[in-house]
């Protein structure tokens, strides 16, 4: 974990570059750079002021050397791109569950991070995740916590395509029936919305896959798993804990329900935004070759989740073809405050100093590589 707070933490990962002078790189001297951009020095913009001096905030990069020259003591130039915001893929949805009052903000969340889908719990959280956030009515999710209020949350919420049970039989918030109950009133009041039946049980452990397979028999109906621990190693006491799993991580289970409950009975399932996080790449990838196009992000626990995590989450997500990213560059000045500056190791950041921090000031569309 602290690897990955590590990684968070940079906001541009660099690529040392040596040169004679503290002027941008030139065109001529772009390497290796997937973008289409220009890089000529009448483009490049020096930054003033506040930011003149501080590495840019931004989010999780990649790096690429854009152009090298010779060397000089006690200069060194560092290069990178930071992404603006991400985008929505082609018929690729990734949703979230995440306070209202969230940071960042569920527009924030929407247009800076991409995603397409928001989980409401009222009339008036939809109308704000609509009006003011920009999400559409089609993308809307909201719970049901005990059969005496689904009826009222359905007409209160209605015209809305999702909605879901969270750990009803684990919780014995609701028996087989009574989930069969709900399937039959959104088929009467809501034609085509869907219901997701959420558990975190292995299927053959009791009897929780034999009741969640009758309860999910109708035809809008869908397990969801959110199970986000990782898996138990027998040999090593530090995962004999809660946070481990006998079974197996997310994707063993995710393998588990598709095998148990058959394909047509799962639509999407649940990633977490702290204890899936070493599971992020595993998890779309699977998604991806199980011809899966939606995935949800809980994020709502009781601690409000801090922008990097949000970040990191979306930079693996445009890493496995989930989202597109939009990239801006960056090079760092970087000086020598050593008496000698030949003292100063370019491959170290101990006693250098930001001198002067260029900008590119166009964004475009960056692909994984």
């Amino acid at each position: 974990m602290r690897k990955i707070i590590k990684l968070v933490a940079i906001l541009i990962v660099p690529i040392v570059l040596y040169t004679c002078a503290d002027t941008p790189i030139t065109e001529s001297e772009k390497n290796n750079s997937q973008d289409e951009v220009s890089l000529s020095k009448k483009d490049w913009k020096l930054l003033h002021g506040k930011d003149a001096k501080t590495i840019p905030p931004g989010f999780i990069v990649d790096s690429s050397v854009i152009g090298t020259r010779d060397y000089e003591c006690g200069v060194k130039y560092v290069t990178g791109y930071v992404f603006e915001h991400f985008a929505q893929i082609p018929n690729k949805y990734i949703g979230v569950s995440a306070p209202s009052n969230s940071n960042p903000s569920w527009k924030e969340l929407h247009d800076t991070y991409g995603f397409t889908q928001i989980v409401v719990d009222n009339s008036t959280e939809r109308n704000y995740a609509i009006n003011v956030a920009g999400f559409n009515q089609d993308s809307l999710m909201t719970g049901i916590g005990d059969p005496s209020a689904a009826s009222a949350i359905i007409q209160d919420l209605d015209n809305i395509p999702y909605y879901y049970l969270n750990e009803p039989l684990e919780k014995g918030t609701f028996t087989v029936d009574q989930i069969l109950d709900v399937s039959e009133m959104l088929y009467s009041h809501n034609y085509g919305a869907k219901l997701f039946v959420i558990s975190f049980k292995w299927p053959t452990y009791l009897f929780y896959g034999i009741q969640y397979s009758e309860a999910i028999n109708p035809a809008n109906t869908f397990i969801m798993c959110d199970q986000y621990q990782e898996k138990v190693d027998p040999l090593d006491p530090s995962t004999w804990d809660e946070y481990h799993d006998l079974f197996g991580d997310s994707r063993d289970y995710w393998y588990m329900y598709e095998d148990f409950y058959g394909q047509s009975n799962i639509f999407t399932h649940w990633m977490e935004i702290n204890r899936s996080v070493g599971q992020f790449r595993d998890l779309f990838g699977y998604a991806s070759n199980h011809n899966m196009n939606t995935l949800w992000l809980y994020a709502g626990g009781d601690t409000n989740p801090n922008p990097e995590k949000f970040k990191y989450f979306c930079f693996i997500a445009w890493q496995k073809g989930w989202l597109r990213g939009f990239a801006q560059n960056y090079q760092i000045v970087y000086r020598c405050q050593l008496p000698d500056p030949c003292d100063c190791d370019p491959n170290s950041d101990e006693f250098w100093y930001v001198d002067k921090i260029y900008v590119y000031p166009y964004i475009y569309e960056r692909f994984p590589q």
